[in-house]
Order: structure tokens, then C-alpha cells, then sequence
């Protein structure tokens, strides 16, 4: 059986089908008995339409407050039975050409109840039409008309009929059921495939190096949010994009592209320039790969980028370390240079000064 949500949804459907079909047998019914063409009591049949809209009318009216949809629709269904028997009643009996809505009621009653509800409503048709023909002859009823003989063209008609009633149900009882078991298989697949989405696109954001997807002609095909933070642009403005137009003229996507197509899956990193959408330039490294179809063709290109700023201050800082050791070596081979011969002199002048005679001025000087 139908779930109920989908159930509200096709009994307010049957609801508006029968209104519809009520009116338009009824305009049509109306055009026959203009042109002399109708050769019943249009009264009795527009009387049993009415009596059809007005159920339709009421059940759109009372749907919104059943708690119990089943028994709704097995209310609806034994109705709409009970009608369209009166509506071939007041039209010909055996000979009436509105025995087809029978089906329609049938065919309704699989959808809705599954297989046993269209083979109880079948049963249910075949015996309201099977005692329908014979209540004017087995059993004679004055309402149904004056009694008359059966016939053999009747009896092959009621016949006929309940056969037709009963292979309807169950063919239409297993394709629903059929429908029902695959639309349940998509519905399941559906979620397997959203909750595989949503796990991609989680990984997707989560990394922390940006990815940007690009297809042959160089369009942005995805752009997840550490590529958003690098550049400045949101997903929503860099999708649909040229490659140019978010990362600049300075590395040409057709030279990316030939290196992809001529290396293969052998990573190459390329360095460039780009301006923000703030205006502030940042250097960036980005490597790319190739994206290729089920049958093996090149797709597109998958990069994966990384702002050097932090990179390029460090490697500056090691620079000037580097300069500066250079220096303080330099410092300490000059003075060990001076140092040297300063301490050879220090003692020569201590040695002469141990011959010289006493003098205070010479002793100050050469202290010094």
C-alpha cells in the first residue's frame, strides 16, 4: 500500500480526476441530447453525475482531517462503484457504453490499495454489473426497467466483463506493486547517493589545500573553501569562471593543460602571482592533475593550491640569517687578524722596555 503522505496526494488526484470526468460526461451528455443523439434519460445520467461531482466535492472537503487514509479510500472506491453502476443502469444495461468506468475504478484501487484492493474492487464491480443485467431478467427488479428475456449476447457480456474486471486488477495490481518496490529501491538509492554527496562535498571543504576543478575549456567547475579563502572570491562567483579571470594572465591554462596531457599523472608544481579580490597580490603554488572519463579521455584538470605568503617570509628571514652568519664569520676571522700581531707588539714593548732607563713619561706610554 501507498505510504500515507503519498496516499493524501493520490486520493486528492482521484478526487479531481472524477470531478473532471463528472463535468465533462455531463458537457458531453449535454451535446447529445442537443443533437438528438442521446438516447436515454439524460435526466437520470446527469443526476448520477451530479451525484459523482458533489462525492468528489466532499471528499476534497473531508480529506484534510482523515487520520485514517485507508479506510478512506476504500470508502471512495466503494462509492465511485456504486455510481458508476447507476451511471450504465440509466444507460443500456448490457448495452450501456459506460461499463468502461468500472476499469478506471479498478485501475485506481490497485494504485492506491494494492493488488487486493483492485481485486476487491473488481469483485465488487462484478457483482454489482452481474446483478445489474440479471435483476432485469432472473430477478426482475421495476426499478431497473420492464423484466426481459436473458440473452445470450447478456450473458457473454457478463461474462466478458468480470473477466475483464479481474485481469485488469491483477495485471494493474502488479505493476503498481512492481512500482511501488522500484520506486522504494530508488528512493533508497537516492538517499545512499545524497548521503555519498554530502560525504564528498564534506571532504571536499574539510581540506585544507584549495581544489579547483576545471573542465577542457578552462572553466571553473569547483571551488571548495580553502580556494575561496586564498583567492577572496566565493564559490558562487568563481564557478562558471575562466581560469584567467580568477587566478590571472600569469599562468595560461593552455599551458597547463598541454603539461597535464603530456605528463600524465606525474605531478608538476608551478608557481605564480595572483591578485585577491581584495587587490592584494599573494604568491601561490599549484599543482595539477589530470581528470579523465569512464573511457579514459582527458575531462579536465584538478588543482590543488597553496599561498606561499607564510613561505616566502620564511624563506626571506632564512636569507638574512644567512647573510648575517656570513658577517659575524667575516667579524671574527678580521679580528683574529688584528688580534695577532697587536699581541706580538704588546710583548716586543713589554721586552724593550725591561732595557730602557727609568722614566715616568716613557713607563706611562708604553703602558698605554
Amino acid at each position: 500500500m501507498i505510504e500515507p503522505p503519498t496516499l493524501s496526494v493520490y486520493l486528492r488526484r482521484v478526487s479531481w480526476a472524477r470531478l473532471w470526468l463528472a463535468g465533462l460526461l455531463l458537457v458531453a451528455g449535454a451535446l447529445l441530447v442537443l443533437w438528438s443523439a442521446f438516447p436515454y434519460s439524460f435526466r437520470l445520467f446527469a443526476l448520477c453525475l451530479c451525484g459523482a461531482a458533489l462525492a468528489s466535492a466532499a471528499f476534497l472537503w473531508a480529506l484534510p482531517s482523515v487520520t485514517n487514509l485507508s479506510r478512506f479510500a476504500w470508502l471512495q472506491l466503494t462509492l465511485d462503484i456504486a455510481l458508476e453502476t447507476a451511471i450504465v443502469a440509466v444507460t443500456g444495461g448490457a448495452q450501456s457504453v459506460f461499463a468502461f468506468l468500472y476499469i478506471l475504478s479498478i485501475v485506481a484501487a490497485s494504485i492506491l490499495l494494492s493488488r487486493p484492493g483492485g481485486v476487491a474492487m473488481a469483485g465488487l464491480a462484478s457483482f454489482l454489473y452481474t446483478g445489474l443485467l440479471l435483476g432485469r431478467t432472473v430477478l426482475p427488479l421495476g426499478f431497473l426497467g420492464e423484466p426481459t428475456e436473458t440473452t445470450a449476447f447478456e450473458i457473454l457480456t457478463i461474462f466478458t466483463h468480470t473477466g475483464v474486471f479481474l485481469v485488469v486488477a491483477i495485471l494493474t495490481g502488479s505493476l503498481a506493486e512492481r512500482a511501488r518496490l522500484v520506486h522504494r529501491a530508488l528512493g533508497d538509492q537516492q538517499r545512499d547517493l545524497n548521503d555519498l554527496q554530502a560525504y564528498k562535498d564534506l571532504i571536499f571543504h574539510s581540506v585544507g589545500s584549495g581544489l579547483i576543478a576545471l573542465d577542457r575549456a578552462g572553466q571553473i567547475t569547483a571551488f571548495n573553501r580553502a580556494a575561496e579563502e586564498i583567492t577572496g572570491f566565493k564559490a558562487e562567483a568563481a564557478v562558471g569562471q575562466p581560469w584567467g579571470g580568477i587566478f590571472g594572465p600569469s599562468l595560461a591554462f593552455d599551458q597547463i593543460l598541454a603539461t597535464v596531457a603530456r605528463e600524465g599523472r606525474q605531478v608538476r608544481r608551478f608557481e605564480t602571482l595572483i591578485r585577491r579580490k581584495d587587490g592584494r597580490q599573494v604568491p601561490l603554488g599549484i599543482s595539477f592533475w589530470p581528470l579523465t572519463s569512464s573511457q579514459g579521455e582527458l575531462a579536465g584538470v584538478i588543482g590543488v593550491c597553496q599561498e606561499l605568503t607564510e613561505i616566502k617570509q620564511m624563506e626571506r628571514r632564512m636569507r638574512e640569517a644567512d647573510r648575517l652568519a656570513v658577517i659575524g664569520r667575516l667579524a671574527a676571522n678580521i679580528a683574529h687578524e688584528i688580534r695577532n700581531p697587536l699581541a706580538s707588539l704588546s710583548g716586543a714593548i713589554e721586552v724593550l722596555a725591561r732595557d730602557l732607563a727609568p722614566d715616568e713619561s716613557r713607563t706611562h706610554l708604553m703602558e698605554i
